[in-house]
């Protein structure tokens, strides 16, 4: 089964095309601006595994949390995909895919994404499986979250960010540089262990957002002054 996955959640881009045991994956920090970076680097790892889109039979995308606008650019993407192709697609969480790159680690993995305004997206993650809710956090509430534990592995692709905003020098956070990066072949082996256990996403799908956009704060202010 050929797979094409995607990831706009943050200002890393991250496609993967191919297999469990075959894949090519391009990834480019582009600011924002994945609407016109993304049919490039889709190109890009087609052409390094000699398939055209025609050879897919399964696309998969990150629904979040993450950027509102990249979410959206993702989505209608693979779903304009999906519809031209006549194939299936999967969205899958955002933080599941980073933490599953670090399921192999036996001690608690937080996997974030910055949500700016001094906030993270986080969930924390033992062997694979998520153990907290999906947060949309502060720095108390990470530290809260993380309390009864010696050590966390941070994983994400803004990681880093949040290692030097609030937790430098701090002994606990525990940055490995190896999955700092983007979600490589975990975009590849989510969706397809998605697709199996939960059969395609229906056309409908809709971002995975943990808190309002500006544009829906700004409406819900104007109705609770009206």
């Amino acid at each position: 089964m050929k797979i094409l996955a995607i990831d706009t959640t943050t200002s890393l881009l991250s496609v993967a095309a191919g297999d469990r045991n075959s894949f090519s994956i391009s990834e480019l920090y582009g600011g924002l601006r994945h609407a016109e970076n993304l049919p490039s680097v889709v190109e890009k790892v087609c052409s390094n595994m000699g398939l055209v889109l025609q050879d897919f039979s399964l696309l998969g995308v990150c629904l979040g949390p993450g950027s509102f606008t990249g979410l959206r650019i993702g989505l209608a993407f693979i779903k304009g995909l999906s519809a031209s192709l006549s194939v299936p697609f999967i969205g899958i969480n955002s933080l599941d895919v980073y933490a599953s790159a670090c399921s192999y680690i036996d001690l608690p993995v937080l996997s974030v994404v910055d949500a700016r305004k001094k906030r993270f997206y986080a969930a924390l993650y033992m062997s694979g499986e998520r153990i907290s809710d999906y947060l949309d956090a502060d720095r108390d509430v990470l530290c809260s979250l993380i309390e009864p534990y010696k050590r966390v592995f941070l994983t994400g692709p803004d990681a880093g960010i949040l290692k030097y905003r609030w937790f430098e020098g701090d002994d606990r956070f525990i940055l490995l540089s190896s999955v700092v990066m983007g979600p490589g072949v975990s975009l590849i082996n989510m969706t397809e262990s998605v697709y199996k256990s939960h059969g395609a996403a229906p056309a409908n799908t809709e971002p995975f957002y943990l808190r309002l956009s500006e544009a829906e704060i700004g409406i819900t202010r104007s109705k609770t002054i009206s």
